[in-house]
């Protein structure tokens, strides 16, 4: 599967919070100050979301680096970068 390719970026209003791409929303949260979960969590979690294209980029940049390496911690890391990305690219 492949993600929505651009810049993702977090857009606020009042009430509701959205991850997007240009014109196209990838996930939004509306917030009601009666109910969980508070607004700064709101905040993170859309912030987070808004940077995941960037840290899967990073991780097969990662991965690239620990596969040329011998250590024992490298490629242990280098399994659970894999894994990772798998998880993220499924189908």
């Amino acid at each position: 599967m492949k993600h929505t390719e651009g810049q993702w970026s977090v857009k606020q209003t009042d009430f509701k919070r959205a991850v997007v791409c240009g014109d196209m929303t990838i996930a939004s949260n509306l917030y009601d100050e009666n109910k969980n979960p508070p607004i700064e969590e709101i905040d993170a979690n859309a912030k987070l979301i808004s940077l995941a294209p960037e840290m899967l980029q990073e991780l097969k940049a990662i991965a690239l680096g620990l596969n040329h390496t011998d250590s024992d911690w490298a490629k242990e890391r280098l399994g659970y970068v894999r894994k990772i990305i798998a998880r993220a690219e499924e189908k």
